[in-house]
């Protein structure tokens, strides 16, 4: 069974701070002691003077775009929305690396996103789910008019997003509810020893705290050995389905 492991690159716990890079060296190490592929979305304002260590995530996993700002699309314009991919893709394109997948900031999708991304030869798009929590996935309207693959993040527990947040959360529950197939996504900062700041709202953050750092590690090493399947990037995946690539 094939699962789509995929990182969100971003600022440490939507705040501005980028501590967490310092953990993207360590995760690579678990992957590959685990042969494990993934897709690592990364903020395009984060490469510019950390170019060597994106270069190795490309060496063996593929590099995405998850926005320039991380900054959410339902609140921009059309340029606007325009110029986060754009410059995205620029920044990864950089390094020499192909960029063909985009993700939304928050899974929350611009209403013209994918005719964008379709515009500027996006392959796949991964921005959406039907997962329900406050604050993320405004996506209930979602429908797909355009050329671009459709990448959902998976749904478990009470229609839960099949992220290691999430899988945190509800821990150790939440281990018998793992597919065994699908679409599982984590953040680095998850792995950090210090927790959220007042950066996001008190309820997020409260949930946040639980089982980071440390705690995190052990859970996710669990739901790798529980999972038991061949995790692999969205790209790779795609290669598998002529009917896609």
């Amino acid at each position: 069974m094939k699962t789509i492991l995929s990182v969100d690159v971003e600022g440490d716990w939507d705040s501005k701070e980028t501590e967490s890079l310092q953990i993207i060296p360590k995760l690579l190490d678990f992957f590959d002691d685990n042969r494990i592929k993934a897709t690592f979305f990364a903020v395009g304002n984060l490469i510019k003077g950390n170019e060597d260590l994106f270069r190795e995530i490309s060496r063996k996993h593929e590099l995405a775009s998850h926005s320039f700002s991380h900054r959410r699309l339902d609140r921009l314009n059309l340029k606007e929305v325009e110029e986060e991919i754009v410059k995205s893709k620029k920044e990864i394109e950089k390094l020499k690396v192909k960029c063909i997948g985009f993700r939304a900031p928050f899974f929350i999708m611009h209403k013209e996103l994918l005719q964008l991304l379709e515009k500027h030869k996006f392959v796949y798009d991964s921005s959406f789910s039907h997962s329900v929590f406050p604050g993320r996935y405004y996506n209930f309207n979602f429908r797909n008019n355009s050329k671009v693959v459709e990448l959902p993040i998976s749904k478990f527990m009470w229609k839960l997003p099949l992220g290691l947040s999430y899988i945190r959360l509800f821990y150790p529950l939440s281990l018998g509810f793992l597919p065994k197939k699908g679409h599982m996504y984590i953040h680095p900062y998850e792995f950090m020893k210090d927790g959220p700041g007042k950066e996001i709202p008190a309820y997020v953050r409260e949930l946040a705290k639980v089982r980071h750092g440390a705690k995190a590690w052990k859970i996710f090493e669990q739901v790798v050995s529980k999972m038991d399947c061949e995790f692999v990037g969205c790209r790779d995946y795609l290669k598998d389905r002529k009917d896609y690539i």
